[in-house]
């Protein structure tokens, strides 16, 4: 299995909370909640949908992955990315940005472009 490093409970949390490293990746861990599997669910369902719409507006790189890695990195930067102090964790971000590209609208293909 992959190595997990130092276990640490979040003692300010409201529901249990463990966090580690795993292969240097930060994770949080949260006890007591039904919601996590649906929450998972949700998020690979937009990343599917937005994958088929790249694809289908000819082979575009699907853009929520990129705009989640791009925030997490400003928020880590920023120190702005620990819910236990505030910040802002990946599940809100993702929400987030699903929001504002859907508020954004579709893509437009080159095709269209072309012919305007």
């Amino acid at each position: 299995g992959a190595p997990i490093g130092h276990v640490m409970p979040i003692t300010r949390a409201r529901v249990p909370v463990v966090r580690t490293k795993i292969r240097s990746v930060g994770v949080d861990v949260v006890f007591g909640q039904r919601n996590g599997i649906a929450a998972a669910n949700w998020t690979r369902d937009r990343v599917a949908s937005d994958e088929y719409e790249g694809m289908y507006l000819g082979n575009r790189p699907p853009r929520l992955p990129l705009l989640c890695r791009v925030l997490k990195a400003f928020l880590k930067q920023n120190d702005a990315n620990d819910v236990s102090k505030g910040g802002l964790g990946s599940h809100a971000l993702t929400v987030a940005i699903v929001g504002y590209l859907a508020h954004a609208g579709p893509r437009v293909s080159q095709a269209e472009l072309s012919s305007r």
